[in-house]
């Protein structure tokens, strides 16, 4: 299991609630996820969301509404691009060829189908690149009660990532026990203890894709159905959402030693690259 935190962001219940999902929806499989991507996507939607369609996309992604009512505020800089859906094959061509001219886009297609009846495409794509040190010591911890190890590796642009190591058998365990407070803790334990450890990296990639209408399973609904009202982005209130999807990779891969002035080694460096759209 491993989670990549932003330390400026504040942890909530929705990843975890949204693994347990992805879970049912793919049992068995790999689950590799971007909470901020989701967030993000539905954050611009609630942007134009009414009344209950509104409350229910910040109560499923964890937000405080009257905090959120508080501080409702976003910069709208990027530019809309005009197309015609009518001509679906033309719209798909024109969308990728804009999301494609973006920094660090890899991305083969962005929309596999386009119905006729779409009146807005919303596309997120973060895309992030860690860098770490290898060391001797690092910031480790054994949870007797779950039985696993936590251990912390501090990457470039403020990101920590915790590699949760559960014992032979006890993943289920685990698994049924993550949640915003169990992190929290690992974290403040973190604070403490400094192991001398040996980490091997096996060079891991993964890629998932996941249907998002799983957040009605998290009453995450209104915006889905004929009830949606989406007032705010069009002036009308006909429409809703009709597909959402989320695909996310990672690779980790490990760059050549490098050497400090003097002749002395510096130590192998790890990359962390993940995007997700």
């Amino acid at each position: 299991v491993n989670w990549v935190l932003p330390r400026r962001l504040p942890a909530t219940h929705f990843p975890f609630k949204f693994y347990r999902e992805a879970d049912i929806q793919k049992p068995g499989k790999n689950i590799f996820f971007s909470p901020v991507s989701i967030s993000t996507a539905f954050a611009l939607l609630a942007l134009g969301s009414i009344a209950t369609s509104w409350a229910q996309v910040l109560e499923g992604l964890a937000f405080n509404l009257s905090r959120t009512q508080e501080e409702e505020k976003i910069q709208r800089g990027t530019p809309l691009v005009s197309c015609n859906f009518q001509n679906s094959t033309e719209a798909k061509k024109e969308i990728d060829v804009h999301i494609k001219s973006k920094p660090h886009v890899n991305v083969n297609q962005i929309l596999q189908d386009l119905d006729q009846n779409t009146l807005l495409v919303i596309v997120n794509y973060i895309y992030f690149k860690g860098k770490s040190h290898r060391h001797e010591f690092y910031k480790a911890y054994f949870d007797r009660k779950l039985s696993c190890e936590v251990v912390q590796i501090a990457y470039k642009e403020d990101v920590t990532a915790l590699f949760i190591l559960p014992d032979e058998g006890i993943m289920k365990q685990l698994e049924d026990a993550l949640r915003k407070d169990t992190v929290s803790q690992w974290k403040k334990s973190l604070n403490h203890t400094r192991k001398r450890i040996e980490v091997y990296n096996p060079k891991p990639s993964t890629s998932s894709t996941y249907d998002l209408k799983m957040l009605m399973n998290l009453d995450v609904t209104n915006v889905f159905s004929e009830w949606a009202d989406l007032s705010g982005i069009t002036g009308k209130s006909d429409l809703k959402v009709s597909k959402v999807i989320l695909s996310a990779e990672t690779m980790i891969s490990r760059a050549p030693a490098r050497w400090r002035r003097g002749g002395q080694e510096e130590g192998e460096t790890g990359h962390l690259t993940q995007a997700s759209q």
